[in-house]
């Protein structure tokens, strides 16, 4: 066997083992980013809690005194949930309380357009990422190592043909 013949075999055999084993490192990838998303569903599953308030900030109700405006018709103070037409948020029943019912959100590809994921929501984006920049990656190096094999084949495949045509232009019969 030639030496172009066994530089194609073998760059071809290496090229299916690369796209192989590409296959198989994303089916690996998938099943994990799937097993992310059925625990991010458990029903025990907890976002990750927010991180500390700057110093000087609380989430209790502002406190009360200083500058009162009153409200002329009624003749009692007016305090900012009268402005924004709101009742008065209370420590124990805040506006985040709504939420702690909510289940977390799960589904990758709409976890990727949110920008600030963390906890099992940034290991499902990650996961995500991994599975699909896989695939392509062993996708392009097996086509480089097949293209590459096939070079010196090609190479002497087309000096044989000119060296026919020669052979045929100058009158000579191919050898027998």
């Amino acid at each position: 066997m030639k030496l172009a013949n066994k530089i194609l075999l073998g760059g071809l055999l290496l090229a299916s083992a690369v796209y192989g084993g590409g296959f198989w490192n994303q089916h690996r990838l998938e099943n994990r980013l799937l097993a992310l998303v059925a625990s991010c569903k458990q029903p025990d599953a907890k976002a990750t809690a927010a991180p500390p308030l700057p110093p000087g900030y609380t989430l209790d109700a502002p406190p009360s005194g200083g500058d009162k405006k009153f409200d002329l018709a009624t003749a009692r103070p007016i305090t900012a949930d009268d402005v924004l037409g709101v009742a008065p948020l209370r420590p124990e029943s805040g506006p985040w309380e709504k939420y702690k019912a909510d289940p977390l959100l799960c589904d990758p590809v709409t976890l990727v357009e949110l920008q600030s994921n963390v906890g099992i929501q940034a290991q499902i984006t990650e996961a995500y990422y991994a599975s699909r920049n896989a695939t392509t990656d062993a996708n392009v190096l097996a086509l480089c190592v097949a293209i590459l094999s096939v070079v010196p084949w090609l190479w002497y495949f087309l000096l044989r043909r000119i060296v026919e045509l020669r052979n045929a232009i100058g009158g000579k019969l191919p050898p027998d």
